[in-house]
């Protein structure tokens, strides 16, 4: 399964931020913006293929829906 760098350097940068400031949860929110003419309906479905790739890839989440992440264990991912 491919998974797109975009997603694995932020969700990286997020979990080092986090770290860092002793944050005990960890938020990575992924923005689509639709501009008139400048899209496609192939590319739409691509992309939500690939996060749910990504997402498949984190394992069985939580009970509350987050994860825990290797390398991360105090640090809820979501």
């Amino acid at each position: 399964m491919e998974i797109r760098y975009q997603l694995l350097t932020s969700t990286k940068g997020v979990l080092k931020e986090a770290k860092k400031a002793n944050a005990s949860k960890v938020v990575l929110l992924i923005l689509t913006f639709k501009k008139e003419n400048c899209y496609s309906e192939r590319k739409i479905k691509s992309n939500l293929q690939d996060l749910n790739n990504f997402i498949d890839s984190l394992g069985t989440p939580l009970k509350n829906g987050q994860y825990n992440l290797p390398g991360y264990p105090n640090i809820d991912f979501m």
